[in-house]
């Protein structure tokens, strides 16, 4: 990768003012040229959208590193953000779709903008900052939607990043003519790439918001938490954020070697008749995603992840900065369930392929009813298992490590069967964010939501969620929990003995010895 590049760069110092242009109309000057100033909502915070934080990646540009943005004359807007990058998106009255993207969404190759609010009045405030890293198992998402926006936050005092990056086959393809043509020999994780380029851009430029570019925090769900693990494993990534908060997503099943990835790669040329690398370029963005949606996953490729990243973490490795992390009580309720025993087989043997008859003893089923219930309770502790492996590691580290577990059910809609505590139920929660999301929320949410907020707001300031009128959220403990809910406090660790049958399946995956406690 060349110098001119994002990754690898070395951080330096802002050489931007920190004139008090935000408490005036005059510009902010950014990477690229100068930025429209926000006007203040009523709560004093200034909104910046659809700022570029590197080059389209179109054309030639497809499958490369991303590259230095492209300059602007004049005053470039603010007031709304770009398209989302190329995806399938959710089917209509889908979960998802309903929740959180309930407006079209365009797409786009050239989407590698972001987002920040701001409560500052003046560039000389170093606020802490937050930057969201969205979900969506890199192949949907983006980071504009309204359930994702800033400004819950940025009423508490933190300045909020939002970006989107490179999805599916545009942000993960690895194949043999992109490994030979990179400076790293690698190929694949431009969603990564995306990831640290927009950390990079933080750091460059967000005191002229009046943020801190020494205290940044990486906050992300499922596919974003993931990332978060994954860069607290890069050594791209060093010295670009202070903490990590996560949730629902970890490091635990392994991913692809390089190779493994090139040949997927190379399968997929071969099924689109692209026979060199610039016919696969040349292939258009439909007839790519079409024949390859959500196939795509982060690679082992020795460049951006170096190598297996629980090797990392069992080593004590990683970066060591604070960590805020969990899960859900109903991960995969809002996910397509087994209806009967025969279904409930097929599941798992499609999932579990190596060890069925363990898994089947561990989570058993008598009859239908009992195969969806123990199926989501399966799924459920797969995820915890996760969470708390990764909290373990953290703390055996030496790294400040809180642990929680989401289980509050958000108020039903009318004729809506309530779902519980479903994947990505705790977005909202977290971001002081209800009023994005069509529920009848009582004040009980709104309570709850007020003191997740508060927490998290807590931890991007000073790396610890505790603070004056909220319950005390105690440092993990390997047989305790903090629960968020009804009731917010600290409990037994649900579901133990399932928690540590996944740790030991996901450290014979590892080939590692489990580091159950």
């Amino acid at each position: 990768m060349s110098k001119k590049t994002f990754i690898g760069l070395t951080i330096l110092a802002s050489s931007l003012s920190i004139a008090p242009a935000l408490a005036t109309n005059d510009p902010i000057r950014v990477d690229g040229g100068l930025i429209a100033n926000g006007a203040a909502d009523t709560n004093g915070v200034r909104t910046f959208k659809g700022i570029p934080y590197a080059a389209p990646p179109v054309g030639n540009l497809r499958w490369r590193s991303p590259q230095p943005v492209v300059a602007w004359t004049g005053v470039r807007r603010t007031d709304s953000p770009s398209k989302a990058c190329t995806q399938m998106g959710y089917q209509p009255g889908s979960f998802y779709q309903r929740e959180f993207y309930r407006e079209p969404a365009p797409t786009s190759e050239d989407c590698l903008y972001l987002n920040v609010w701001t409560p500052a009045r003046n560039a000389a405030e170093r606020r802490p900052v937050l930057v969201w890293i969205h979900g969506g198992g890199f192949a949907q998402g983006a980071g504009s939607t309204p359930s994702q926006g800033g400004e819950g936050l940025a009423r508490k005092g933190v300045v909020v990043v939002t970006f989107n990056y490179r999805l599916g086959v545009f942000g993960l393809l690895a194949h043999p003519e992109l490994t030979n043509e990179s400076p790293q020999h690698a190929s694949g994780n431009y969603s990564l790439m995306d990831e640290i380029a927009a950390l990079t851009w933080v750091h460059r430029n967000i005191a002229a918001f009046g943020g801190d570019p020494r205290h940044v925090t990486i906050f992300g769900q499922s596919a974003g938490s993931m990332s978060g693990a994954l860069l607290l494993a890069s050594p791209l990534a060093r010295d670009l954020f202070v903490g990590v908060v996560g949730h629902s997503g970890s490091f635990s099943e392994p991913y692809q070697t390089l190779r493994e990835a090139e040949q997927q790669g190379a399968r997929l040329a071969q099924k689109l008749g692209a026979t060199s690398l610039s016919a696969l370029r040349a292939t258009p963005a439909d007839r790519l995603l079409q024949n390859s949606d959500r196939e795509f996953r982060p690679t082992i490729d020795g460049y951006v992840v170096p190598e297996d990243v629980y090797s990392v973490f069992a080593r004590r490795q990683q970066l060591k900065v604070p960590v805020l992390i969990g899960w859900n009580a109903n991960e995969r309720g809002n996910y397509p369930q087994p209806k009967n025993l025969e279904e409930y087989r097929t599941f798992t043997e499609r999932q579990y392929p190596s060890v069925v008859p363990d898994i089947m003893q561990a989570f058993p089923a008598r009859n239908d009813e009992e195969a969806t219930s123990a199926y989501l309770r399966r799924q459920t502790d797969a995820v915890a298992a996760g969470m708390h492996l990764w909290a373990n590691m953290m703390s055996a580290a030496g790294a400040s490590t809180f642990l929680y577990r989401f289980d509050r059910t958000p108020p039903a809609r009318e004729g809506e069967t309530p779902l519980g505590p479903v994947h990505t139920a705790e977005i909202v929660y977290f971001r002081n964010m209800l009023n994005t999301v069509d529920r009848p929320w009582t004040s009980t949410d709104v309570k709850l939501s007020e003191t997740m907020s508060t927490y998290l707001a807590n931890f991007a300031a000073k790396g610890d969620p505790n603070g004056d009128k909220i319950p005390g959220w105690p440092r993990y403990a390997p047989d305790r929990i903090m629960e968020l809910g009804d009731h917010v406090g600290s409990i037994a660790l649900p579901d133990a003995a399932h928690v540590a049958w996944f740790e030991e399946y996901f450290a014979k995956l590892h080939g590692r010895p489990s580091t159950h406690n």
